[in-house]
């Protein structure tokens, strides 16, 4: 895996074989600022700040790395392969698992530029015959302003990070994918302004299906 900083200045790579290693080298110094191993070989996703701060996630904990620095590692506590990553911009560290129950859906989004964190609550029930209500992916709108999640049992909530209340960002759309079951390999974007696009994998994993939720309408399929 390899992930690039949003100012373009620091590349992280990771590798896994009997145990994991993470390196990430500076391009305005030609230095590599990062170079480490880890016992935990199971890497699933990579992120680096533009202060060089490289994020990975990995199947039992995420794990921070600053230069000349032993990794810090970040117990999820209840549940295998938490999210955990740097929104595209740098701006929020996205975490989750965080929550009392191996069920608990909500993400956690930590502030890099001051320290405040953001809760994305999810407080509904499993969808009948969904199989969790763990988030899946995210996608951010431009300038942050909202955050939409879907997660494995069809559900998708579009939060409006400028308004929060006790529990958290409150909810300025949903929709439920119409497939029954579990979804598998969802990708969520905004679309433009009003729009949040779905896609995934058919439950025969021969065919893809696309979710389209208008913001202030009905979605479509």
């Amino acid at each position: 895996m390899a992930a690039l900083s949003a100012n373009g200045r620091f590349v992280a790579v990771a590798s896994c074989g009997q145990e994991g290693r993470v390196s990430c080298f500076d391009r305005e110094q030609h230095s590599i600022s990062v170079d480490r191993r880890i016992a935990d070989r199971m890497l699933c996703q990579l992120s680096v700040g533009d202060d060089g701060c490289v994020f990975a996630g990995a199947q039992q904990r995420g794990y921070l790395f600053r230069a000349g620095d032993e990794p810090e590692p970040f117990p999820y506590g209840y549940r295998l392969n938490s999210l955990f990553q740097l929104s595209p911009d740098g701006r929020f560290l996205i975490r989750s698992g965080l929550g009392q129950s191996s069920e608990c859906g909500d993400i956690v989004l930590e502030d890099m530029k001051d320290g405040t964190r953001c809760v994305l609550p999810r407080a509904t029930p499993c969808r009948p015959h969904g199989c969790s209500t763990y988030p899946a992916g995210m996608a951010f709108s431009s300038l942050n302003a909202l955050a939409a999640v879907v997660y494995y049992d069809g559900v998708i909530r579009v939060f409006d990070l400028l308004r929060k209340d006790a529990w958290g960002a409150q909810v300025a759309a949903e929709a439920d994918f119409p497939w029954p079951g579990g979804l598998m390999q969802p990708q969520i974007c905004f679309d433009g302004f009003d729009r949040v696009c779905t896609t995934l994998l058919g439950p025969d994993a021969s065919s893809l299906g696309r979710h389209t939720l208008y913001l202030g309408q009905h979605g479509s399929v």
